[in-house]
C-alpha cells in the first residue's frame, strides 16, 4: 500500500515540476476572434499556407408599433465560410500574408403583423447566397501563443430569396486576434 501511495506522489511530483522544452515548434492550431464578429480556427498546414473554416450565426429581431397596429419581424443569418492564407517572408515577428476567401450565407425570417382588428398575418421567407473576397493582411506575433491580425480587401456577394436577387460588391476588412493551443 505505501509503495502504491509511494508512486503516485512520484508521479504527481514529476507531472508539476516538468519543465517546458525550450526547443518547441510554434503551434500549429489557433482559435481565431475578431470584427466583424467570426469565430474561426485557423490552421497552418506548413510554413507558408494556412487555411481557417469559419461560421458565424447571427440572430436579427425588431417591432414597429403604430397606432393600433403592430408588426414584428424576427431573422437568422448562417454564414459558413473558408478562407486560405499564403504567407510571405517574416520579419521582427510580422507576417504578410494573400487571403481568398469563399463563404455560403442561409437566412430565414419571420414577419408578424397584428391590425387594429385584431387580424394577425404572418410570413415567411428563406434566402441562400455565395460570396467571394481577395484580402491582403498582416499577422503579428506578440507572443508565442497569441497574435493580432488585420486584413483589408475587395469581395462580391450574391443572395437570391423571396422572388429577389442581390449581388454587392465592395470593400472587405477584418481586425482580430489569434490565440494558438
Amino acid at each position: 500500500m505505501k509503495r502504491g501511495y509511494a508512486l503516485l506522489m512520484m508521479s504527481v511530483c514529476a507531472v508539476f515540476t516538468a519543465s517546458v522544452a525550450s526547443a518547441q515548434d510554434k503551434p500549429h492550431c489557433g482559435l481565431v476572434m475578431g470584427f466583424p464578429a467570426t469565430f474561426a480556427i485557423r490552421w497552418h498546414a506548413s510554413d507558408k499556407v494556412a487555411i481557417q473554416p469559419e461560421v458565424q450565426v447571427t440572430r436579427v429581431s425588431g417591432s414597429f408599433a403604430s397606432g393600433a397596429t403592430s408588426s414584428s419581424n424576427t431573422g437568422l443569418l448562417t454564414t459558413v465560410g473558408a478562407s486560405a492564407m499564403f504567407y510571405g517572408a517574416a520579419k521582427d515577428n510580422v507576417r504578410i500574408y494573400f487571403s481568398p476567401r469563399v463563404v455560403y450565407t442561409h437566412t430565414s425570417s419571420t414577419a408578424k403583423s397584428t391590425s387594429a382588428l385584431g387580424t394577425v398575418v404572418t410570413s415567411t421567407s428563406t434566402g441562400d447566397g455565395y460570396g467571394w473576397s481577395g484580402s491582403a493582411g498582416a499577422e503579428y506575433s506578440l507572443s508565442r501563443r497569441f497574435a493580432a491580425y488585420a486584413e483589408l480587401g475587395f469581395g462580391h456577394n450574391h443572395t437570391s430569396g423571396g422572388g429577389s436577387k442581390s449581388d454587392q460588391f465592395g470593400i472587405r476588412s477584418a481586425v482580430g486576434g489569434i490565440l494558438y493551443f
